[in-house]
């Protein structure tokens, strides 16, 4: 694939932007970390890890958005998105990472400093309104 100046700059400036998301991401979980106490303790491989494993997130999310869950291989047929698998793995190494950590709950997928209450995703409305049913008998 040719890329020209204009896909190379917008590519260099979303790399940029993961980079800075997951500094700052890192950055309040480190703060977190001092607050209950527990940096001094903490192996720097896992906060590598942690940070390595929340830019292939976010890089496999951007190739999912880009060319969707469903690609064409060479011979024309549907195939899965290998970016999916990488997306998966990486969540895996990510949430395990939160787990040494001591890291837990909502406390994974938010700003770790301030956890409050947001508005519902579309999957939580979703989980939300196909339980509601089965919790009244």
């Amino acid at each position: 694939m040719i890329r020209n100046k204009k896909d190379t700059a917008a590519m260099a400036e979303k790399a940029e932007e993961r980079k800075e998301i997951v500094a700052s991401y890192i950055k309040s979980v480190e703060s977190y970390l001092k607050k209950i106490k527990q940096f001094e303790t903490i192996d720097r491989a896992v906060i590598r890890n942690l940070s390595e494993s929340y830019m292939i997130i976010l890089m496999a999310q951007e190739a999912i958005e880009e060319h969707g869950i469903l690609i064409k291989n060479s011979s024309g047929e549907l195939i899965q998105n290998k970016a999916l698998k990488i997306k998966v793995d990486a969540t895996i190494r990510f949430e395990k990472c939160l787990e040494i950590l001591g890291i837990q709950g909502k406390q994974r997928y938010k700003d770790v400093e301030s956890v409050k209450e947001e508005e519902p995703s579309a999957l939580d409305k979703f989980i939300n309104m196909s339980t509601k049913g089965k919790n009244k008998k």
